[in-house]
């Protein structure tokens, strides 16, 4: 199954998604664009740029709604982009919103990311003078293997805040707790097919998907009763998805 796909059909041959992305991995064969997988990233930029709704990103949401209809008890973690994404009414009017659409309980993500960080610190004062590569992004990741594998050494051996909230997600609730991931990237969703990533995450959604399904029970998050996150408290993992914020939360 491809992550993501083009509809031949809403495709309007504008070719738009081709010249946007940035490792030249969309060509274009007998006017239809066909995607070039040893050279994509999964940065999710023709999805992101295509005006016409013809590239979609093949998450696990059909698979999540199953599970909420099922009753079995499942966890949403919410990516530390989300308040600038999920904008409508309050972060705590928001997780009402998502318990009524069946998740037992909603996290901040962050409580993954303030784990990595203070692994990130242990590792880069281990020696201050050598360079390192963040491995957070799979989609940096993912640059590095296919375009400067001389590189794949510098890339920091320590799993990515997704995975580290999967983690004491699983390590508090039980292996059979069903964790789901909501951000911004598609990449997370092959990152989920990891070695980590399949022990520790579900399913990977992103925030379309998340919209639409309270769209789709009419649940107006605005109109909601706030309500406090589940889970342990974060803190500096909040700051991960900002410019700048690993430097700050390793201490540089």
């Amino acid at each position: 199954m491809d992550l993501l796909s083009i509809s031949e059909t809403k495709c309007r041959q504008c070719y738009r998604c081709v010249r946007e992305c940035p490792t030249n991995a969309l060509k274009i064969d007998h006017g239809k664009v066909k995607r070039i997988w040893s050279r994509c990233i999964l940065c999710g930029i023709c999805y992101q740029h295509c005006p016409h709704d013809a590239v979609s990103a093949q998450t696990g949401v059909k698979h999540v709604q199953e599970l909420l209809e099922s009753g079995e008890k499942v966890i949403v973690c919410l990516d530390p982009t989300f308040p600038a994404v999920l904008d409508k009414g309050s972060p705590g009017q928001l997780v009402t919103a998502l318990k009524k659409l069946g998740f037992h309980e909603v996290w901040e993500a962050a409580v993954g990311g303030d784990p990595v960080a203070k692994a990130y610190n242990a590792w880069i004062h281990k020696d201050k003078e050598a360079s390192w590569i963040s491995s957070f992004c799979p989609s940096l990741v993912y640059y590095v293997e296919k375009f400067v594998p001389q590189l794949k050494d510098e890339l920091v051996p320590i799993v990515s805040p997704m995975i580290a909230c999967g983690m004491v997600a699983k390590h508090l609730h039980g292996a059979e707790t069903k964790v789901i991931y909501v951000g911004p990237c598609i990449s997370r969703i092959w990152e989920r097919m990891s070695r980590y990533g399949k022990e520790y995450i579900d399913y990977v959604l992103i925030y379309h998907d998340l919209s639409n399904m309270l769209k789709a029970k009419g649940i107006e998050r605005e109109e909601q009763e706030p309500s406090e996150f589940d889970g342990p408290p974060s803190d500096l993992g909040r700051i991960l998805s900002i410019s700048g914020g690993m430097s700050k939360v390793v201490g540089f």
